[in-house]
């Protein structure tokens, strides 16, 4: 490889870590997958793909939000000082920008989605903002993650069906998976956060009782949809395809001495990831 293909390759992969490309496309799972779940789902592709741009739109502005937020700590973060290669004014601008377009978009589509969308942007802003910040406030930055699972699931819900009693029973479960993700993404973040004094919940409980409510947290999960199966709530193949990845994570969750909560990350995300292909298909089919 030349030096200067080796210089665009450098220059893509420094974009791709500045714009959390990844991140982004993978928190949009937690709103296009209530589309699935809703009675009057219709395969309409192009009104699918016109959620999916807002959604997008939305997540990029949670994550503009964050950028913006934590600017100081990302800036001393291995995993994040890439980030602060864009200026903390430009992402203030960016998360005004991203907002009034999800906004727009959502009004479009469906008033519903663009209150759902703004409301959850109301609840992470009480998570990453001061005087609030509850990122930093012990196992309230947990709460906003579940609360912020059940509106993101209604975002995508919202599309084709009103909020219900299914539709809140569908997304306390994937609100529980975002909540015990939270508890390892602070993992993840454990040496980054005391070096800079940032209190998660996670500095202060320790990473041992962290890993033991993260993986309270997927039993939970994993009870909380057996009895939603149980009670005819939920059908065979979403039960199925979920309880498969649940049980799958807490098995090698159990099974290996320790695990760093990075693989622990990516063995999980693709397996729901799996789940969640599975239940797209059999509603389409």
């Amino acid at each position: 490889m030349s030096s200067k293909e080796s210089g665009l390759l450098q220059s893509f992969i420094n974009y791709f870590k500045i714009t959390r490309l990844k991140e982004i496309f993978l928190m949009t799972g937690f709103s296009m997958i209530g589309v699935f779940f809703t009675p009057d789902f219709e395969f309409d592709l192009l009104l699918i793909f016109a959620l999916f741009f807002q959604v997008v739109l939305f997540v990029i502005a949670v994550y503009c939000l964050n950028s913006y937020a934590d600017y100081e700590e990302d800036k001393e973060s291995l995993r994040l000082k890439d980030v602060s290669q864009i200026s903390k004014h430009t992402y203030f601008i960016l998360m005004v920008f991203f907002v009034v377009l999800f906004l727009s978009v959502g009004v479009l589509l469906n008033i519903n989605i663009a209150l759902f969308s703004f409301t959850a942007f109301l609840f992470w802003c009480t998570y990453y903002l001061p005087p609030l910040r509850l990122k930093s406030t012990f196992l309230l930055g947990t709460l906003i993650h579940f609360v912020c699972g059940i509106i993101h699931f209604h975002v995508g819900y919202s599309l084709f069906n009103t909020i219900s009693l299914h539709s809140l029973i569908y997304s306390i479960y994937f609100a529980l998976l975002l909540s015990l993700g939270h508890f390892n993404h602070e993992l993840i973040d454990y040496e980054d956060d005391l070096k800079n004094s940032t209190i998660t919940t996670a500095v202060r409980i320790g990473q041992s009782n962290t890993l033991k409510i993260r993986r309270l947290l997927l039993i939970v999960a994993i009870l909380y949809l057996s009895l939603a199966f149980y009670t005819k709530y939920i059908d065979e193949w979403i039960f199925f395809s979920f309880f498969i990845a649940s049980i799958s994570s807490l098995i090698i969750d159990i099974m290996s001495t320790y695990m760093s909560p990075k693989i622990f990350q990516k063995i999980t995300r693709n397996l729901f990831l799996l789940a969640g292909t599975i239940t797209i298909f059999s509603r389409m089919v």
